[in-house]
């Protein structure tokens, strides 16, 4: 199967312009028609899309969030090995008495145990055999590439959702141009009605239908301009700014990003999928370790014990410094807690094996219809572009009978609010084209990250 690769830029965003104010309150060519001027937006960042998705990489307050579980998880593979490594405690120990000890040996008094005791030691202990201790290291392991790839698939997530919102903005900033150049057309028409009305060659009613068909298209244009203002608000969001953010100039093209070659390959990329297998496999050590809790451990045990003061007699034979060596064995005859956790661990590993395989399943079916999706939206596109350009055909000629006498107003608005339809379908269509090609890249693993890079 051929490199699947995503282009990013399409002429949808090259639509993307200025807001210039189409409307005054009081238009002199327009007698009686107060529209209102469109709403000002608010200043905005002009951002590309490969910063839009570095900002959101390093500002947005979700993911840094999850970031800290990489520092939680390293510090819990840290601490599985304190079960295999050598214990080391020192101690120390003042005892003052009510009296000393003295005993009779040959008609003589001697001290036994002086009235002040002072001490310290040191014990240290080590694991020997302890087979279940070793698989919670790798269990350890595990859940920290676990929590790795679960940021990083929140990272493709959210590079994805950056990457949908700043296209959503340019097409509403191009739907702004659209509706605009709309209202320039409605409103030659509407002088040409006049004019008609004037020399008597054409009737109120022509007028009052343009002014009506005025009217409709500002409203659309004054919608198109919030609908701009909320798009610029949601990349801001995602990008962590505390300033609206809108698309940018882009370069014409930019270089593909690589894509998957196959389905087993796509599948065998994605991150989702990557993090079920992750979980599963760390499900089945941890049902390991739980049945590793009936092997018995062997430890080393040392002491060493040194006593500072000591009984004022020769004849006592009292040894200031003493060590001791043992072996400790245990073997777990019974422990009815460890049946409950095994059947724990037995049903979170059936889980994660049912979870991964669902899906697997649901992400071929997802990558199929990405595909499907591309194919549909390119086949649109091309579509709606030919539907423009009849529409375009049909405008020009029922203006020009208009303008000759021979055509009605009516046939014209009805022609220019099809070519509208058509060029908002153009835009749509292309929109859908560019946001199909973004998902097809996620559903094949693609590395959304590689649009963050300066070309």
């Amino acid at each position: 199967m051929k490199r699947r690769s995503l282009l990013i830029i399409l002429p949808v965003l090259a639509l993307a312009a200025g807001f210039a104010p189409v409307f005054g309150a009081q238009d002199p060519d327009l007698p009686g028609l107060d529209l209102p001027a469109p709403p000002e937006l608010e200043r905005a960042e002009e951002i590309s899309l490969g910063e839009a998705m570095r900002l959101a990489d390093t500002r947005n307050r979700d993911l840094n969030a999850l970031r800290t579980d990489l520092a939680a998880a390293a510090a819990s593979l840290k601490d599985s090995w304190a079960g295999l490594l050598p214990s080391v405690y020192g101690s120390a120990a003042y005892t003052l008495y009510d009296h000393n000890e003295v005993s009779t040996q040959n008609n003589q008094s001697v001290e036994t145990r002086a009235r002040h005791a002072l001490s310290a030691g040191v014990t240290i202990s080590a694991p020997l055999v302890s087979a279940g201790q070793w698989l919670m290291v790798g269990l350890a392991r595990q859940q920290r590439d676990v929590s790795r790839l679960t940021v990083e698939n929140a990272r493709q997530e959210l590079l994805y959702a950056v990457g949908s919102a700043y296209v959503q903005a340019a097409a509403q900033q191009a739907l702004v141009e659209v509706f605009e150049t709309q209202v320039d057309a409605v409103k030659r028409h509407l002088a040409v009605a006049l004019r008609r009305y004037q020399t008597g060659a054409g009737s109120l009613t022509e007028v009052t239908q343009a002014r009506t068909e005025l009217a409709g298209v500002a409203e659309g244009l004054h919608t198109a301009f919030y609908a701009v203002a909320k798009s610029r608000d949601a990349l801001a969001l995602l990008c962590g700014s505390t300033m609206p953010l809108k698309p940018g100039p882009t370069p014409e093209d930019i270089a593909p990003l690589p894509g998957a070659t196959g389905d087993d390959a796509a599948l065998s990329a994605r991150l989702d999928l990557r993090l079920a297998r992750g979980q599963e496999a760390a499900a089945t050590t941890a049902l390991k370790a739980q049945y590793l809790q009936f092997v018995p451990t062997v430890s080393l045990n040392f002491g060493f014990n040194y006593a500072f003061i000591t009984p004022d007699n020769p004849l006592a034979a009292v040894d200031q410094s003493r060590w001791t060596l043992g072996l400790n064995l245990s073997v777990p005859l019974f422990d009815y807690g460890i049946y409950p956790s095994l059947d724990a661990k037995k049903a979170a590993l059936a889980k994660a094996t049912l979870s991964a395989e669902a899906l697997t399943l649901e992400a071929a079916s997802r990558l199929r219809q990405a595909r499907r999706d591309v194919e549909q939206a390119r086949d649109l596109v091309l579509t709606a572009g030919i539907k423009q350009d009849l529409a375009r055909q049909t405008l020009s000629m029922t203006e020009t009978d208009y303008a000759l006498g021979t055509g009605s107003a009516l046939a014209v608005v009805d022609a220019r609010r099809s070519l509208h339809a058509a060029r908002v379908d153009v835009l749509s269509r292309r929109l859908d084209l560019l946001l199909a090609r973004l998902g097809l890249a996620r559903e094949e693993g693609t590395d959304l990250g590689l649009l963050a890079k300066e070309p």
